[in-house]
């Protein structure tokens, strides 16, 4: 938990840093995660569990005579699937990836079984740190003798992730800042000095905020609840704000900068309903090509679940 309050922390301090106002859209788009996190980007799911949802949604389809009861059963356990599903599911994953081991003669079939049925039984502790979680487990692997040393290497080679992506990411990020503050130069709004000012600016309070996060991490529970108490009643100065103070940039400036940043609602809400019944489809599609329901009736059950997605 505490890891995870850092990581939020650091995400926001650029945005707080040059004093723009989030904006929590209607129907974000939906990341290539779970079913259940897709389905929460809808605004409907935050009032009571995506499950409810569905069921009234496609209840409504059946009392029609559009779909049957048989037809939403395969829909809602398509869409949102019990816990035993899940499993399924993510074994389903590991093996599809851990295969390419087995066809590369890294592992043994029955070793990718054992591999397997080890991963996915992992308790919710043991997720707080996968990368711990997973040497752990599979050290137990090779104590048992069931694989090498070199096969737990590879196999763990094979669900790590690089960091290098990332780097890039926060790179490509900084870059977004300095090309849109580029075309306020290049308009005239603000001088060359001014973005540097900035851009300067921004990077002090970055630095700022990591001290800051280094030092409630190494708190303890008490002092780090002491201590976001008392942030609450603590003013804090934007960067824009602190160089409309000095005389750096003026209000107007200040104003322009910000809306570099400024969300679009409607074209943010408009994207994530796009991208909400795109993952609706890619879900039932699978029921269609099955011939569980047709075409049009995949078609109302979409309809019927971004109607309320405005």
């Amino acid at each position: 938990m505490i890891k995870r309050n850092i990581k939020v922390i650091a995400a926001l301090a650029m945005v707080a840093s040059i004093g723009i106002g989030t904006v929590t859209a209607q129907a974000a788009p939906l990341s290539k995660g779970t079913t259940k996190a897709a389905y929460h980007a809808n605004k409907n799911f935050k009032k009571g569990t995506g499950n409810d949802f569905l069921k009234t949604k496609f209840d409504a389809l059946v009392t029609a005579g559009t779909i049957t009861q048989d037809q939403e059963t395969a829909a809602l356990k398509l869409l949102m699937p019990s816990s035993t599903d899940k499993k399924t599911n993510v074994q389903n994953l590991l093996k599809n990836k851990i295969d390419t081991l087995v066809t590369a003669g890294t592992i043994t079939q029955d070793q990718e079984t054992a591999l397997i049925n080890l991963l996915t039984s992992s308790t919710k502790t043991e997720n707080k740190d996968a990368k711990d979680s997973l040497k752990t487990k599979l050290d137990t692997l090779v104590t048992a003798g069931t694989i090498t040393q070199d096969q737990e290497t590879a196999i763990q080679n094979l669900f790590t992730h690089k960091k290098e992506g990332t780097k890039t990411e926060n790179k490509g990020a900084k870059n977004s800042l300095k090309t849109k503050l580029d075309a306020l130069v290049t308009a005239g709004t603000i001088t060359q000095a001014q973005e540097t000012a900035v851009l300067d600016g921004i990077k002090q309070e970055q630095t700022n905020m990591k001290a800051e996060m280094d030092k409630v991490k190494n708190m303890t529970e008490a002092e780090r609840k002491a201590y976001f108490e008392s942030e609450k009643t603590t003013k804090k100065t934007d960067v824009l704000d602190s160089l409309v103070t000095a005389g750096t940039i003026t209000q107007d400036q200040k104003t322009a900068i910000q809306n570099l940043f400024t969300i679009n609602k409607d074209k943010t809400a408009k994207a994530g309903k796009e991208n909400f019944a795109s993952f609706i489809k890619t879900k039932l599609d699978t029921l269609v090509t099955a011939g569980t329901i047709n075409q049009d009736q995949e078609n109302s059950m979409i309809n019927s679940l971004t109607s309320a997605a405005k």
